[in-house]
């Protein structure tokens, strides 16, 4: 089953705002930062009882999420760039990183639209629940 997030509501970084306000000069004038205030790493996808038990301790830490998109499995780490300065603009915009400098309007948490998420897991137990579904018994065998 897909999750849809609407880009009104960011649950990984739990900042909610209004989209319904005027443009302005920038669409980033508008926004609070929201591309800003998380990261989202590569994971490999788990496949044994192991791989699943290291995303769970991931799960087990505040700010964090795990989330598939198009088959590759992410985790994100709610976290404010250093960066933002007390209205969400970046304060080190001339010399920010490339990974920043590649977001645009057509990608943006604050005007993109919808997520589509293929799985979302924001606590420890929803994914022990889905490593028990697809390892079987091999998810409940005992462990050292």
């Amino acid at each position: 089953t897909n999750l849809s997030i609407a880009a009104g509501v960011c649950i990984a970084v739990g900042v909610a705002y209004n989209r319904g306000s005027i443009m302005t000069e920038s669409l980033c004038d508008q926004c609070p930062g929201m591309c800003c205030r998380y990261i989202a790493l590569p994971l490999d996808e788990p496949a044994d009882r192991e791989s699943f038990e290291e995303i769970r301790w991931f799960l087990m830490h505040e700010g964090v999420s795990v989330f598939v998109t198009d088959g590759q499995w992410y985790l994100s780490v709610a976290t404010a760039c250093k960066h933002l300065d007390d209205k969400g603009m970046c304060d080190a915009y001339a010399t920010r990183p490339a990974i920043c400098r590649k977001y645009s309007s057509g990608n943006c948490d604050y005007h993109g639209g919808e997520y589509e998420y293929q799985l979302f897991f924001t606590h420890a137990q929803q994914l022990a629940d889905y490593a028990a579904e697809k390892l079987g018994d091999a998810w409940t065998a005992p462990t050292k």
